[in-house]
């Protein structure tokens, strides 16, 4: 029920971005419909996905291999320069928010190049999205579309 509500607020709640309220719903439905499985196929707990969204990262294993989930069955990653991902997540947010878009590609650049590929996919993509976090805080712009900087 927290993850619900969560994502109902994050619908109406669209940051520093330029991103419309309507674009935002509908990838909160879509990062919904990823989550939840992913939360029930590792054992992770609703906290686990609401610390997720709200850029805390998971420290138990279950809640580690829901950040890792998430992250292939949204398609999510990083490819040729690009930001890749499979539900189009990356192209909504670059046709409304180019700047925002382009700090957050350097971003996943320099966490690309920073983690090293581990054989231990929950660890590895745990701490990418720490990563992410962190360097997003640091340059002062928001972590993702569902929280503040």
């Amino acid at each position: 029920m927290k993850l619900l509500v969560f994502i109902c607020f994050a619908v109406f709640y669209t940051n520093a971005t330029n991103i419309s309220p309507e674009t935002l719903g509908n990838i909160v439905l879509k990062v919904k419909e990823i989550i939840k499985p992913c939360v029930q196929s590792t054992g992770a707990t609703e906290d686990d996905a609401i610390n997720f969204m709200g850029g805390k990262t998971p420290t138990s294993k279950e809640g580690k291999c829901m950040v890792a989930c998430f992250y292939k069955e949204a398609g999510l990653g990083f490819e040729n320069g690009e930001i890749k991902d499979n539900n189009g997540f990356g192209d909504a947010i670059k046709s409304e928010d180019p700047d925002f878009y382009a700090a957050k590609l350097k971003i996943t650049q320099e966490c690309h190049s920073e983690i090293p590929k581990s054989d231990d996919d929950c660890e590895y993509y745990a701490k990418m999205y720490e990563c992410n976090v962190n360097k997003s805080k640091e340059a002062k712009i928001a972590f993702s579309l569902f929280s503040r900087k």
